[in-house]
């Protein structure tokens, strides 16, 4: 009778040991998870201080310049010639990839079809500018697929 007893109290211990060690390994998960969670909220805070930093940098140039011209669309496109006077100019974008296949390119070419120069090359979701030094009869030529794209063109008021 001891011994289906001894037996019995053993089991009970064991099962409680178990459970102490499942509990003290679920805090253990779940205090990483937490940290885990902890970092992914500061890398969004940190991009979206980035992101209204940009806007920023963009509001400012347009305040401070005239639109030559603004373009959109989803996919490839060339715009028509504009002529640039004095620099430097801007041409300031953003894109909004769709799919996973997105991709998103802008060439500057001068009026007669000579390639300037590659502006933009992203698949990412992105705003930026690019500052030119140049003058003359330019036109940009825009390779996008499965993108939501916006380009304008800014010259110095």
């Amino acid at each position: 009778m001891q011994t289906t007893t001894m037996l019995k109290v053993f089991s009970i211990i064991l099962i409680a040991v178990t459970i102490v060690s499942c509990d003290t390994g679920v805090k253990k998960e779940n205090a990483r998870l937490k940290r885990q969670v902890k970092e992914l909220q500061e890398m969004v805070s940190q991009l979206k201080r980035e992101n209204e930093e940009l806007k920023g940098k963009i509001q400012k140039q347009q305040q401070l310049a005239s639109t030559i011209g603004t373009w959109s669309g989803t996919e490839s496109k060339e715009t028509e010639p504009f002529t640039i006077e004095k620099s430097p100019w801007t041409v300031a974008w953003t894109t909004e990839p769709t799919h996973s296949t997105s991709f998103f390119q802008v060439y500057l070419h001068r009026s007669d079809g000579e390639l300037e120069e590659l502006l933009v090359d992203t698949a990412k979701k992105a705003s930026d500018t690019s500052h030119l030094q140049k003058t003359g009869s330019f036109y940009l030529s825009i390779r996008a697929g499965k993108t939501n794209w916006t380009i304008q063109v800014l010259v110095p008021k």
